[in-house]
């Protein structure tokens, strides 16, 4: 009986220490849980920081970008200023020297007849606004002169027609000026004409939307378009102008073997630079 008693003894002490060891492979768990949770803690403030960090070497990099973008801009902006201002005096300068030609070119046609005529009639815009009116004003055209002028409310030019008093039997004066002042966007923003006396004032009224008419009154508004060709085209070109509508009325066109032949014929009669050919 005793031997039974020792062995239920042993058996009871078996069976507490076996329950012992579980508990402890829990706790054990239990540790080994939290030093991985814990890691991972420790991996996802690292992997916090470090994408953190990527991102704010991005911003710092793309800020750097950015201010040398800036600074890039600046110096091109310096250079086209430079530019803008060289190619300017350049301009002023070959202006200068080709003005004298200009004023002899536009002396010289007038001893053509009908030359401003026949580039009126034939010119894409200023053609569209010639009446009845107008082509008979035109046979009395001798020139056309452009001046550029500096004022203290800006700079501009100054368009003038000059007109063959025997030719003329519309108005008293010779000569007509109209002057535009620009802005600094190069837009026209005053008119200022000379004084036109019409002879018979009836066909001044009859003819409201006669080109010289219009041209003439002050209180029109010339058309930007109209100023530009007679600046650009009439003032700078007149020769050409006047080739090409001889070759359209002749229904040929001019080649570069015809041109001197036809300059020859533009200044023939001996005509000089200093010719006086306005007898306006």
């Amino acid at each position: 009986a005793r031997r039974k008693i020792d062995r239920s003894i042993i058996g009871m002490s078996t069976g507490w220490s076996g329950t012992g060891s579980t508990r402890k492979r829990k706790h054990r768990e239990v540790a080994r849980e939290k030093e991985d949770d814990a890691s991972d803690g420790k991996r996802k403030v690292g992997k916090d920081m470090s994408v953190n960090t990527k991102n704010q070497e991005m911003k710092e990099e793309s800020e750097a970008a950015m201010n040398a973008l800036v600074s890039i801009s600046r110096e091109l902006d310096n250079l086209n200023a430079e530019a803008s201002e060289e190619i300017s005096q350049i301009e002023a300068k070959y202006e200068a020297m080709s003005l004298p030609l200009l004023t002899k070119q536009a002396r010289l046609v007038g001893r053509i007849p009908f030359f401003w005529k026949r580039i009126f009639q034939n010119h894409e815009l200023l053609s569209t606004h010639l009446e009845e009116l107008d082509e008979q004003i035109l046979v009395a055209l001798r020139t056309i002169l452009v001046e550029d002028i500096e004022g203290k409310e800006g700079s501009g030019y100054k368009i003038t027609f000059g007109f063959n008093a025997e030719a003329n039997t519309f108005f008293k004066e010779s000569i007509f000026q109209k002057s535009f002042t620009e802005n600094d966007n190069g837009e026209i923003f005053r008119v200022e004409n000379s004084q036109i006396t019409w002879i018979n004032v009836k066909v001044r009224l009859e003819n409201p939307d006669s080109f010289f008419v219009t041209w003439f009154s002050e209180q029109s508004s010339t058309s930007p378009l109209i100023v530009e060709s007679i600046r650009s085209q009439l003032w700078a070109d007149p020769l050409t102008l006047y080739l090409d509508a001889k070759s359209v009325e002749e229904g040929s066109s001019i080649d570069d073997e015809e041109m001197p032949e036809l300059v020859t014929i533009f200044t023939e009669n001996g005509i000089s630079d200093t010719s006086d050919s306005s007898k306006t």
